[in-house]
């Protein structure tokens, strides 16, 4: 394992190289740099071209290029080799699973591996409302204070928190489904949650907050612009409540200015608040 971690650390450092300085470097000076051989090199950059790394020579240099998907397969890739998989809330994961703990983790993340399906009991009310369901997992991912399994459910791609689902079992048939690119799944999501429709939104931060706002990477289509007396935030997003909450949380430093929807929904609720706190 180790020995395989070195190899992917080498290889992502090749791909950096020739991306940063293409024509520059030969296959002779990369086996000089990274002390290895001519042969390990190419081996290498097999590598790299399986997942997604246009890297060629031309006149003995190399050079490379990326489609974001693939840059983005890479840099996940790398990432998850430095920045441990950490998993809060342990302890209530263990009194819920108790000795089947590992197997939970080791079953769904093996399907996942080897694209084959689970069957799970899926909590629908508690306490113990179940239905049976075989899923295809795609990824297990944390957020928001949870782990969530992103699977095909049938045809459809859902969300499931890990403590919604018993009795998890690996199957031994295959999933053959195409799987997306973690980044595509939540393009116009607002964090983890999938629901909502798509809109354009445009909010309207307070001046003061500029440098936070501005400057802050929210959404890939995000669009920033500024006025007198503002910074508008434009960006293509599904509304859930998640990202109206968001909104919410910002109080009088953010104004919604469209859609009509929104600014009506976020008034509806500010009332609702309002209420708890004044006596009829």
């Amino acid at each position: 394992m180790l020995k395989q971690i070195k190899e992917l650390q080498r290889q992502f450092e090749i791909s950096a190289i020739v991306l940063e300085h293409s024509d520059v470097y030969s296959l002779e000076d990369l086996a000089e740099k990274f002390k290895v051989s001519r042969a390990t090199i190419l081996r290498d950059l097999n590598s790299l071209r399986s997942l997604g790394a246009s890297i060629h020579s031309r006149k003995r240099r190399l050079n490379a290029h990326f489609v974001l998907k693939d840059l983005n397969k890479l840099l996940s890739i790398y990432c998850s080799l430095y920045s441990p998989f950490e998993i809060r809330n342990l302890k209530l994961i263990y009194e819920k699973f108790r000795k089947k703990t590992l197997s939970v983790f080791i079953n769904i993340l093996k399907a996942i591996r080897e694209k084959k399906e689970i069957q799970v009991k899926y909590i629908i009310e508690y306490p113990e409302n179940t239905v049976c369901k075989i899923l295809s997992p795609l990824y297990l991912i944390p957020a928001n204070k949870n782990l969530y399994l992103i699977a095909y459910d049938m045809n459809d791609i859902k969300y499931y928190r890990l403590e919604t689902l018993k009795d998890i079992i690996l199957l031994k048939t295959k999933q053959s489904k195409a799987v997306p690119i973690l980044s595509d799944l939540n393009k116009f999501n607002w964090g983890i949650y999938s629901g909502g429709t798509e809109e354009i939104v445009k909010l309207k931060f307070d001046p003061n907050l500029a440098g936070y706002i501005d400057e802050k990477f929210w959404m890939e289509n995000q669009e920033v612009n500024y006025t007198d007396d503002g910074i508008i935030l434009k960006l293509k997003v599904k509304i859930s409540n998640e990202f109206i909450s968001w909104i919410m949380g910002w109080g009088d430093k953010v104004k919604v200015i469209s859609p009509i929807k929104l600014r009506n929904e976020i008034i509806n609720r500010s009332k609702k608040i309002i209420g708890l706190y004044i006596s009829k």
